[in-house]
């Protein structure tokens, strides 16, 4: 069977060239093409490709990004092209199956195209690509922006707009200061996406944005309330507050402590 092969890059030139060698080679089908990172998701997605030559520098999403919002769901096997050297480099470090530096010639392409086929029936290439998302989160230890998917649309929030964030049960609750948006993912995966030092886990079922806090407010009993700017009121859980005194950099929470609660504007 043929290779079913995506075409994602923003330059229309770059995807027209990678059309016409793929159409040399007769073990490749090209059954699409996107220009940009949101536009590959959706794409990928819905075609289900084996195999995607992938641009890093994309408008709405680059190539890495796009590879942490498919992967968990679909593994299609991965050659990167850029016209950056640095990042060519530090793809092909990272364990990509390989990579394609513009301007390349039809035989270098071929040749990353028969590594990739080769790779294609064993796990060899799905692991490089797993090692690869895992130090990419491990060296980038936040995202600026969270995909959500709401009624077939699929768009990016940036990080520094949501104001906090509310567990709901499988998924999790953004709020930004006009909008909420409802995403698949725990509370816990989320929190080691968002930028460290800027959002805090306040309680098992909330995170806050520190730019988004106005004060905490001492309840009777020993209880704490965290206050937005926006006006909303978060409960502070009490095995918390110390870890949210010490990121508004009051050191030591000391003895009081807040009991689990609702959150509630």
């Amino acid at each position: 069977m043929k290779v079913r092969a995506l075409i994602i890059d923003d330059e229309p030139p770059a995807r027209t060239k990678i059309r016409k060698f793929a159409g040399m080679n007769p073990d490749l089908e090209v059954i699409g093409e996107a220009g940009d990172g949101m536009e590959a998701i959706a794409k990928i997605l819905e075609l289900r490709p084996d195999l995607i030559f992938l641009d890093i520098q994309m408008p709405r999403g680059d190539g890495f990004e796009v590879l942490r919002e498919v992967y968990p769901e679909l593994k299609p096997l991965v050659i990167f092209t850029t016209a950056f050297d640095e990042y060519a480099i530090r793809a092909f470090e990272v364990e990509a199956v390989d990579y394609l530096l513009k301007p390349f010639t039809v035989e270098r392409f071929q040749s990353a195209v028969d590594r990739a086929i080769r790779n294609r029936s064993g796990g060899e290439a799905v692991d490089k690509l797993t090692r690869l998302l895992r130090d990419l989160q491990s060296s980038i230890p936040h995202i600026p922006r969270i995909l959500v998917r709401n009624e077939g649309k699929m768009f990016f929030v940036k990080a520094a707009d949501i104001e906090w964030v509310e567990a709901e049960e499988k998924y999790v609750l953004l709020h930004t200061r006009t909008q909420h948006h409802l995403i698949r993912k725990s509370i816990t995966a989320l929190e080691n996406e968002l930028p460290r030092g800027t959002f805090v886990r306040v309680h098992r079922g909330y995170i806050l944005n520190l730019e988004a806090l106005k004060e905490i407010d001492s309840l009777p009993h020993g209880d704490s309330v965290a206050i937005l700017r926006s006006g909303v009121r978060i409960r502070v859980g009490r095995n918390y507050r110390e870890a949210l005194v010490r990121a508004m950099g009051g050191g030591s929470g000391g003895d009081q402590r807040a009991s689990d609660g609702e959150a509630h504007a």
